[in-house]
């Protein structure tokens, strides 16, 4: 009963994108060139959403990478809530980091924002707290106090 996913088709993510948006201004470049070279794309346009055009959590870490070795720092809650160069321009544009002490300055600040929690997190939180058995409970509970700090915050 177990899925060979090697065996799947390679998804087919053309019917999520839309006309190509050429960037407006330096900072959207940047994001839509790193967007483009962790998603293996000849280009991203700046209103394309990373997650639907082919991110996952693992190209996440790598766009985040990436933009910081551009000098912007982005963290994964941002991404998660401005998937697009144009969001990710206006809220992380503003603060390109020119040194490494600047930038871990701005990743600590960063850490210490309050977010909202996605449905995702808000799903796996419920489904977490409401486990009967205790080895389950057990394995979800560094992921639910991870949550609940980011809500707390």
């Amino acid at each position: 009963g177990k899925l060979s996913r090697k065996l799947l088709p390679a998804p087919d993510v053309s019917e999520f994108r839309s006309a190509y948006v050429c960037p407006a201004n330096e900072v959207e470049e940047v994001f839509c060139k790193a967007m483009a070279e962790v998603l293996g794309l000849e280009k991203v346009g700046a209103d394309e959403d990373f997650f639907l055009i082919g991110g996952d959590s693992v190209t996440a870490i790598r766009m985040i990478t990436a933009c910081a070795e551009a000098g912007y720092l982005i963290t994964v809650n941002g991404l998660f809530e401005c998937r697009t160069a144009e969001k990710l321009a206006l809220r992380f544009g503003s603060g390109k980091a020119e040194t490494l002490e600047e930038l871990s300055a701005a990743n600590e600040k960063a850490l210490r924002e309050p977010i909202e929690l996605t449905a995702g997190q808000l799903f796996q939180l419920e489904m977490a707290v409401n486990q009967k058995e205790p080895e389950i409970v057990t394995y979800h509970v560094a992921m639910v106090c991870g949550l609940l700090d980011c809500a707390c915050s």
